[in-house]
């Protein structure tokens, strides 16, 4: 089973026909969808905001409208069971590197998840 582990700017890309990696983005969610493939998460996550404990959760929640494509992605994998759901910790050593490196604590989140992650596959776009 392979999973990867999605930053928000892809999905919020998806929503922008003037973002030049909105195409890209469209094609990972079309991709997504006709495959096996599972998202990766911290543990907590629940489509329903008041529930929600996980941080990855949370901007997705806050950034996908919904009714938006993502938006409707992300509740469609939910509750097909294709999300997996990591820690949001990791060894002291690790965690120390990523913190002095990243100083953004959503960043770190989604390093650290995919760390934990099956097959250690970080999606993102950079913002230029």
């Amino acid at each position: 089973m392979s999973d990867i582990t999605i930053d928000t700017n892809v999905f919020v890309h998806a929503l922008n026909p003037e973002e030049i990696r909105n195409s890209a983005s469209l094609n990972l969610l079309q991709t997504l969808l006709s495959t096996t493939c599972k998202i990766v998460i911290d543990i907590g996550f629940d489509m329903d905001e008041s529930k929600n404990k996980s941080l990855i959760g949370a901007e997705y929640l806050k950034h996908l409208p919904p009714g938006s494509l993502p938006y409707a992605i992300v509740a469609d994998l939910a509750q097909n069971g294709r999300i997996s759901f990591v820690e949001k910790s990791t060894q002291p050593h690790i965690s120390k590197k990523i913190n002095q490196t990243l100083r953004n604590r959503r960043d770190r989140t989604f390093i650290i998840v995919c760390i934990n992650s099956e097959r250690k596959t970080l999606v993102t776009q950079t913002i230029s």
